[in-house]
C-alpha cells in the first residue's frame, strides 16, 4: 500500500456544495438561498409560455396512440397535445413518443385526467423512456419555447412503500418543490454544453390522491410534486419506472401539468426592481431546489 503523505495538504478537503447552489460546472440561472416569491423577481427576465392541458384535455384527444397500443389504434405511435400553448403568433403541440420498447395493460386510460392534467400508464416491471417534443402548428416544425413548466404530481407508492414511483428527467433548468415534500431528487447530473439538468424524482409517501386541478393541490398533494423549469427547449426526455416491485404484474401512473400550485406567481406580491432580494428564504414558502455536486453522466437515451 502506499504511504501517507509526509505532510499534509495545503487546503482543507472543499464542503460539500450547499443544496441550494448550482454546481461551480454551470452558471447559475438564479442566484441561491432565493425563496420561491424572490426568485420570482428573476424569472421575470424569461418569457414564461404556459402548457395548458386544461383546453386541450376539454376536448376528445385525436391522436392517442403511444408504442401503437391504443386506444386509437392505426395512428402514428404517439400522443398529441393539441394547441398546448400559444406563442409567435401560433398554437404549439406538444407530442410524446416512446425511444424503448413500451408496455401497458390499459392504454385506454392514456392522454388526460380530470380534463386539466396529462396522464400516462406504464408497465411497473418495465422503464418506459418518453421523449416530449414541442412542434409549431403552422409549419408543423419541432421548435424551442422560450421557458415553460413541466410539473410532476401524485408522485407515491403503494401501501407499504411497495411500487414506488421514479421518474428521471432530462434537460431542465431548476426545478421548485414543497420545502418539506415526500419526494427525494438523486442522480442530479449537468450537461455542461446545454447548461441545463437531469435528476431522477422518487417518491417517499404511500397513498397521495390523484390531483383533481393541478392549481389547487392539497398539502399532501404538494409534498407529491415537483415542477420543472425548461428554458430554450424543444425537446426533451423522462424515464418511468417502479422500484420495490412486490408484484410485476399491473400499471403505475404519472401524471402531469404545465404550471402548477408549485409555481403559482399571482400568489406572490409585485416585484421591486429597486429593492434587492434577501439572501434568505422564509422557512414557510418554497424553496428552489438546486443540485449538489453530481456524479458521472449518465448513458444517453436512444435517439
Amino acid at each position: 500500500p502506499a504511504l501517507p503523505p509526509s505532510t499534509p495538504p495545503s487546503t482543507p478537503p472543499s464542503l460539500p456544495v450547499p443544496p441550494t447552489m448550482l454546481p461551480p460546472t454551470l452558471p447559475p440561472l438564479l442566484p441561491s438561498n432565493l425563496s420561491f416569491c424572490e426568485a420570482h423577481q428573476y424569472l421575470n427576465d424569461l418569457t414564461l409560455v404556459e402548457l395548458d392541458f386544461s383546453t386541450v384535455c376539454d376536448s376528445n384527444l385525436t391522436i392517442n396512440n403511444l408504442g401503437g397500443l391504443g386506444p386509437k389504434s392505426g395512428q402514428d405511435p404517439v400522443i398529441v397535445y393539441p394547441n398546448i400553448s400559444r406563442y409567435d403568433g401560433t398554437a404549439w403541440n406538444l407530442n410524446v413518443s416512446n425511444v424503448t420498447d413500451y408496455m401497458v395493460n390499459e392504454p385506454f386510460k392514456n392522454g388526460c385526467a380530470n380534463n386539466k392534467t396529462g396522464f400516462l400508464e406504464y408497465d411497473r416491471s418495465k422503464v418506459a423512456n418518453l421523449r416530449f417534443t414541442l412542434w409549431r402548428a403552422d409549419t408543423g416544425e419541432k421548435a424551442s419555447l422560450p421557458a415553460f413548466f413541466l410539473s410532476l404530481l401524485d408522485l407515491d407508492a403503494g401501501k407499504g412503500l411497495k411500487e414506488i414511483e421514479s421518474v428521471g428527467v432530462v434537460g431542465w433548468k431548476t426545478f421548485f418543490s414543497h420545502p418539506n415534500p415526500h419526494i427525494s431528487v438523486s442522480d442530479l447530473v449537468p450537461d455542461a454544453s446545454s447548461g441545463t439538468y437531469s435528476a431522477t424524482v422518487t417518491a417517499t409517501h404511500a397513498r397521495v390522491a390523484n390531483a383533481e386541478d393541478p392549481m389547487e393541490l392539497t398539502l399532501e398533494q404538494r409534498k407529491a410534486a415537483i415542477a420543472f423549469l425548461f428554458v430554450d427547449t424543444s425537446e426533451f426526455t423522462m424515464s418511468l419506472s417502479t422500484l420495490n416491485t412486490k408484484d410485476p404484474d399491473g400499471n403505475r401512473v404519472v401524471q402531469f401539468s404545465g404550471p402548477s400550485a408549485l409555481v403559482d406567481f399571482n400568489t406572490c406580491p409585485s416585484p421591486s426592481p429597486s429593492s434587492p432580494p434577501p439572501t434568505a428564504p422564509p422557512p414557510a414558502q418554497p424553496t428552489i431546489m438546486l443540485p449538489s455536486t453530481p456524479p458521472s453522466l449518465p448513458p444517453s437515451l436512444p435517439p
